[in-house]
């Protein structure tokens, strides 16, 4: 177990290394080559289609992990199936993402930003879904070698439009375009190398997609919802300037999400393989969670006495007004690594209700405290609702956890083979 989970575990750090570090590094080249006002405007276009990439998605992509874990001979009607599933959702969500713009009134330039990338929503959905696929099989490698090639090409093309184009719109469609390629390639890397599916239509594998699907989809939108309300809030409250500044500090805590979330990752297809033996593991998890809210808490400090200087030497001096907030936002970091391990360990028990009933009350909080601290204190407000929110969910799954560790639900039909 342990061998599979390191190996596995390895190739998910250098994928998500590739991912995280070079969307971070695309961030870093959009704030200094375009200014505050225009990185802010991309950081609201970003996070307002994201929060309605998990339509796309649906809770498929943790279902896949789960299901064909669990049994691969069930791969190719689960995977074919969820192509159909995904046609008519990517379609709904472009609908969805164009009607929501008519009452945002944003400027035509900001919207046409969301327009261009709604298209790079659909298609990451599908590079998304392929990993879940890879990460099922515990195939890892490939995941990281889609991430490469697309990591390299948007690099590549940000570059280029920063230097020689400076068209925020142009830049953007880079995002379109790396996402397109790699999903093309993954599919021919699927039926290739792992199952030869059709899209053939079973109505009872359908069914039970659409079942055990919307709780994973309903708990992905509020947690998409959490980590990029507060961008689109900051935005519509306070303006394109202030949210640049606090997104050059969230960037930091995204970043700082990358390896609990790369080994919680490794660990999922695991815990779902060995479901009903969870109660063997409980001392086990019990390290796991003290491990990772001691490093929360090392790096919440680290970030606290050197957020001044992180922001300055990455960002430059004019984002330096961010630094209250990025160092409100390290101490999300704890609370954050304690629950995205703990909703791992109800959704490989098939608890994602339970999980989503939490995310629920996460992000009623977070708008709530949004509403109420954004027009008074800016920013800076907005990182403060983060943490409170964070912190609750925490403790709540902390109860839970401690009521019921390892309780199995079962739910799926036999008929899925």
């Amino acid at each position: 177990m342990l061998k599979s989970i390191f190996k596995n575990a390895s190739w998910l750090v250098v994928a998500e290394l590739l991912n995280k570090g070079v969307f971070f590094l695309v961030t870093i080249i959009i704030a200094r080559s375009f200014g505050t006002d225009l990185f802010g405007q991309f950081n609201y276009a970003i996070s307002f289609v994201i929060i309605f990439s998990v339509i796309a998605d649906f809770g498929i992509n943790n279902l896949i992990i789960r299901e064909v874990a669990r049994d691969k001979d069930s791969a190719d009607k689960l995977i074919g199936n969820s192509f159909i599933l995904k046609i008519f959702l990517s379609i709904l969500t472009i609908i969805l993402i164009f009607i929501s713009t008519i009452f945002t009134n944003k400027p035509a330039e900001v919207n046409l930003l969301v327009y261009v990338l709604s298209l790079y929503v659909v298609f990451n959905s599908y590079n998304t879904f392929s990993k879940s696929i890879y990460r099922a099989f515990e195939k890892m490698k490939f995941e990281t070698l889609l991430k490469l090639i697309e990591s390299i090409i948007l690099v590549l093309y940000v570059i280029f439009a920063s230097i020689y184009i400076k068209d925020m719109t142009v830049l953007i469609f880079g995002f379109v375009f790396a996402s397109a390629v790699t999903f093309l390639m993954s599919i021919r890397w699927i039926k290739k190398f792992f199952t030869k599916f059709n899209f053939k239509f079973d109505k009872q594998t359908f069914l039970f997609l659409v079942k055990e699907g919307w709780p994973f989809a309903l708990s992905g939108i509020f947690v998409t919802a959490y980590f990029n309300i507060d961008t689109v809030m900051v935005s519509w409250i306070k303006g394109d300037v202030e949210t640049g500044w606090y997104s050059a500090a969230y960037n930091f805590l995204f970043i700082s999400m990358l390896f609990p979330s790369l080994a919680n990752a490794s660990i999922y297809p695991v815990l779902s393989r060995q479901h009903k033996e969870l109660h063997l593991l409980k001392r086990k998890i019990n390290i796991w969670l003290l491990i990772q809210f001691a490093t929360g808490i090392a790096m919440a400090i680290g970030i606290y006495f050197s957020a001044e200087w992180l922001i300055s030497i990455v960002y430059g001096k004019e984002y330096l007004p961010g630094s209250s907030s990025l160092q409100v936002l390290g101490f999300v970091l704890p609370f954050a690594f304690l629950t995205n391990f703990l909703g791992v360990l109800l959704s490989s028990t098939n608890r994602q209700r339970t999980a989503l009933y939490v995310t629920c009350f996460n992000v009623v909080i977070n708008i709530g405290s949004n509403l109420w601290l954004i027009p008074r204190y800016g920013s800076i407000g907005a990182a403060y609702s983060a943490l409170t929110s964070m912190f609750l969910s925490a403790i709540i799954l902390l109860i839970i956890f401690k009521l019921k560790p390892t309780n199995y639900e079962t739910s799926r039909p036999e008929g899925i083979r």
